[in-house]
């Protein structure tokens, strides 16, 4: 796989380094594979509006061997556009659901979205949101549900025709059920926990919110400091690190209070892949170590550049190996056990999956297999 152009779009939006036209017409050197494949990329990465007014911001490379051709630039100030529009779409339909929800004694706490765009960029435009994800209480999550309704969402997860016995157990599985309205189509997760591993939601102190102010003209609660680095850390690292735009997100919000020695593994990781993507000269990806840290740093990198311009779950095994790279987040044994609860009961199928049976075992058994050289061709 040819990862040059991975590499050339985390040189465009490194939140570490203050761009020049010539500095990174310099860094992309004379094999620069071209803008429209770097907008695949930037597409797949979900930071298309980032990397658009990064560009702008240089003049879209004028005078250099790099610039930007008239027809890529209106694209992609079209995407700076629908992104402005969404984003503001998308703080009209918070302040509706949070007002309702105020009204009957809830207030959510907002999971990314919004607040990282406040908090990264301090302004609209420059960052990729599709949904809104509230935290609540979980002895609230009924009450959710039926205002939700009330203001004309359908819930999609769990599925309404599922029986009470069913919804339970969806409920003690799954962190959240989502929600689409019938017109307007805005995503609402709400949130009754972080994580669908409980055991994991330990690791972030909700004591750790703030209000937030969000571009003068709503006021939200928020995660703050390590809380919050606490919990984009763990977002990524259950996500494979398969995205920039969350590798992004954790760098702007500044480096975390504890000394390294101390950080959780999560946050080394998060930490150690900032440092190989966007420190100048580059850190070695942790070697050929195989201590947790160095094999999450590997597997994660591989999920961030390995598919080309695919996503994730569209690569060969690239679910599979994600939900293996679970198991070395914690060493407790609760989070094991709820791990394998959960991979047990999964039936999500990945570009591997073909006609074999879905599921944990069978997935990993058939990874095993290939990898041996059985389903390959390899042994004939």
């Amino acid at each position: 796989m040819d990862n040059r152009p991975f590499l050339a779009l985390a040189t465009v939006v490194n939140p570490r380094r203050r761009l020049t036209t010539d500095g990174l017409a310099d860094q992309l050197g004379p094999d620069f594979c071209g803008w429209p494949t770097l907008i695949e990329y930037a597409e797949r990465h979900r930071v298309m509006p980032f990397f658009a007014n990064r560009l702008r911001a240089l003049g879209w490379m004028a005078g250099t061997a790099a610039r930007v051709d008239a027809d890529v630039q209106a694209r992609l100030e079209k995407t700076v556009r629908e992104s402005a529009f969404a984003e503001l779409a998308s703080l009209a339909e918070l302040k509706r659901i949070s007002q309702r929800f105020a009204d009957h004694g809830v207030t959510p706490i907002l999971l990314k979205g919004l607040a990282l765009s406040q908090l990264c960029f301090g302004k609209i435009g420059w960052r990729t949101n599709h949904d809104i994800d509230l935290l609540i209480k979980p002895a609230e999550l009924e009450a959710c549900d039926r205002l939700l309704g009330d203001m004309d969402y359908v819930r999609v997860e769990p599925h309404p025709a599922l029986d009470p016995v069913q919804t339970e157990r969806w409920r003690r599985a799954h962190k959240d059920w989502v929600y689409i309205h019938r017109s307007r189509r805005t995503i609402v997760e709400v949130h009754y926990r972080l994580f669908d591993n409980e055991p994991l939601c330990a690791k972030v102190d909700l004591d750790q919110v703030e209000p937030l102010d969000l571009f003068g003209q709503h006021l939200a609660l928020s995660l703050t400091g390590d809380a919050l680095r606490s919990y984009l850390a763990l977002h990524g690292l259950l996500h494979g690190w398969s995205r920039l735009k969350w590798l992004i997100d954790y760098e702007l919000i500044g480096p975390a209070s504890t000394l390294r020695s101390e950080r959780p593994v999560a946050i080394r990781v998060a930490d150690r892949l900032g440092d190989t993507l966007f420190s100048s000269p580059p850190a070695a990806p942790n070697g050929g170590g195989y201590g947790r840290t160095a094999l999450l740093v590997r597997s994660s990198l591989n999920a961030m550049a390995g598919g080309g311009a695919q996503e994730l779950e569209r690569t060969r095994f690239g679910t599979t190996i994600k939900n293996i790279s679970h198991y070395l987040i914690s060493v407790r044994p609760a989070y094991w056990l709820a791990e394998l609860r959960y991979d047990l009961a999964d039936r999500s199928r990945d570009g591997d999956a073909g006609a074999a049976g879905s599921g944990f075992f069978n997935r990993v058994g058939g990874w095993i297999r290939r990898k041996a050289g059985f389903d390959s061709g390899l042994r004939n």
